[in-house]
């Protein structure tokens, strides 16, 4: 007797479960208010100050804020794109390119990099244990080494943000260089 109950009561459990869980979907999709429709799987999205930049399926897709499509590109291979109020940039297996607004494509690095950004009128990128930074609007360039492989770059706040490939605990290093001085990597 004990056996049958234990098994009614795990039926009924399961039967309230699978009809929760509808209602639970119900309530996140209210909880979301502002949707984008993307046909397909986005491999990469990116906010800029007045877009949405969504890239997947070797096309760029460009929204406001206000959910109109404002541009389309054609991009075949590209893996990231980063985008502030000068120039936008994006990275395939082979190298990385600046866009131009009528979706023209300026090749700024032949050969495969480990991540990007735009850091202003800069943009850094990393190759193993590398970063180089170089000027849009100068050419200037420099180069800095890390003491192990950079796997991330990003820019917030004057700064360049890198991280460290870890060491065999699991741990990773991540360090900042002042955007103003390039002259040192502080942990």
């Amino acid at each position: 007797m004990k056996r049958y109950v234990k098994i009614l009561l795990a039926a009924v459990l399961l039967a309230v479960t699978a009809l929760a869980m509808p209602l639970s979907a119900s309530a996140e999709k209210t909880v979301v208010s502002d949707k984008y429709t993307f046909i397909g799987n986005p491999s990469y999205i990116f906010c800029s100050d007045g877009e949405i930049l969504i890239l997947g399926n070797d096309k760029l897709l460009v929204y406001s804020y206000d959910y109109r499509l404002a541009a389309s590109y054609d991009l075949p291979g590209a893996v990231k794109i980063e985008k502030n109020e000068r120039h936008t940039v994006y990275s395939t297996k082979d190298g990385v390119y600046s866009l131009s607004d009528d979706g023209a494509s300026e090749t700024l690095y032949s050969g495969a990099v480990t991540d990007f950004c735009l850091a202003g009128d800069r943009w850094y990128y990393a190759i193993g244990d590398t970063v180089a930074c170089r000027s849009f609007s100068d050419g200037q360039s420099f180069v800095i080494e890390c003491a192990s492989d950079v796997t991330s770059l990003a820019y917030a706040g004057g700064k360049v943000y890198l991280s460290a490939k870890g060491d065999s605990f699991g741990y990773s290093d991540i360090y900042v260089l002042e955007a103003v001085s390039y002259t040192h990597l502080r942990a």
